[in-house]
């Protein structure tokens, strides 16, 4: 815990603010927040001294409380203790000459998703130096031991969830197997189309082998609702003539959301009663390479930044990934899990929204942070 505590130590803060119990030349005790999370510390002089700190200076939302105090049984240690708390909550501290103490609060976010993207998973040769289309069983089945040991509200991933395996029969094993890794999830999960998905099989046949939490059939575009959020998904797997991707009918540089898809977005965000994120496979965003950027990639961005409450757009299919923040809502795309060989290769997601709108993205392997 410690280590992760200076790993998580801020260079510069947002806040700073003296609390009861300072004295100068005796004791100091300060609060510093940067972003969602405060830092309290207490540096004691040459008299052991007991206070009580008030959290009045807290947001109105939970906190999760990791205490490093002095240990009563060890003059040379440390204690360390953890916990929930709320505004308002009191803090007990015991200090030993020469002593300290340091409570970091974090901030618990609405949503704590894990995502992941690009798994082309299928049994056949790899493309050296680009795709490891093969190994997608065992790193999908990392990342999920990951999720499972942690809290998550749902995964998702972000589509191109499998490959073609020299056929439809081929195909079809490797997206059950697929699946049932994706399964081991304990919690709800959900699927975003992807181009690779349909090129060797129809829209019906990929969608009646996956699942997506409380659908009794699985939907290509949809919206659920958890702790106030809307999360809205999107189907950009439309040809130029508006016509859904199909094999032989499909380009994976030649994207969009179709009108009716459109005017259902509008809706969506229209009756939207809170904040709002937003999940498609190909990239909105100006920072795109043009080859993975959906064709109309403005009109979605322009609904978005009308409705007032999207904060941010969680993408893949450019392997690379990457991102940036335009006009306050914040474009994520993740990394690749095909990319590259070896036994620590991966890429994963954790994102965090909370209350505020801030979003926070911790990568993990290869995977990017991102914090807006």
């Amino acid at each position: 815990p410690a280590v992760e505590l200076i790993k998580n130590l801020p260079c510069s803060y947002d806040e700073t603010r003296y609390l009861t119990g300072s004295e100068i030349g005796e004791c100091v005790v300060v609060a510093r927040r940067k972003d969602e999370d405060w830092f309290v510390a207490v540096e004691n002089g040459a008299r052991s001294r007991q206070l009580t700190l008030t959290l009045d200076f807290l947001a109105d939302d939970r906190y999760e409380l990791i205490v490093f105090a002095d240990a009563k049984d060890r003059p040379d240690g440390f204690a360390v203790d953890r916990g929930i708390v709320n505004r308002g909550a009191a803090l007990d501290v015991c200090v030993r000459p020469g002593g300290g103490y340091v409570a970091w609060l974090r901030r618990l976010p609405l949503i704590r998703l894990g995502a992941i993207a690009d798994l082309h998973y299928a049994e056949k040769p790899d493309w050296p130096g680009n795709r490891y289309f093969g190994d997608g069983l065992r790193r999908l089945g990392k990342a999920v031991r990951i999720f499972n040991e942690r809290q998550f509200d749902f995964v998702v991933e972000l589509g191109d969830f499998k490959d073609n395996t020299q056929g439809k029969a081929g195909t079809l094993a490797c997206l059950e197997a697929i699946e049932a890794e994706f399964a081991r999830f304990k919690g709800p999960r959900y699927h975003v189309a992807g181009n690779h998905d349909f090129d060797c099989l129809t829209p019906e046949e990929f969608f009646a082998h996956v699942r997506n939490a409380g659908q009794e059939r699985t939907l290509a575009h949809y919206s659920f609702v958890r702790n106030g959020v809307t999360f809205i998904v999107l189907d950009g797997c439309y040809n130029a003539k508006n016509e859904h991707y199909a094999p032989g009918n499909w380009e994976w540089n030649d994207a969009r959301v179709p009108p009716a898809e459109m005017d259902w977005l509008k809706r969506e965000l229209a009756s939207a009663k809170g904040e709002a994120v937003v999940f498609v496979h190909q990239r909105l965003d100006a920072e795109a390479e043009a080859q993975h950027l959906m064709k109309n990639a403005a009109e979605l961005r322009a609904a978005f930044e009308a409705s007032g409450k999207v904060s941010a757009v969680f993408t893949g299919h450019q392997h690379s990934g990457g991102g940036s923040t335009m006009n306050g809502i914040v474009y994520y795309s993740l990394r690749g899990l095909v990319l590259n060989s070896g036994a620590e290769e991966n890429s994963y997601a954790i994102a965090e929204i909370y209350p505020s709108g801030a979003v926070v993205v911790t990568g993990y392997r290869k995977a990017t942070s991102r914090r807006a």
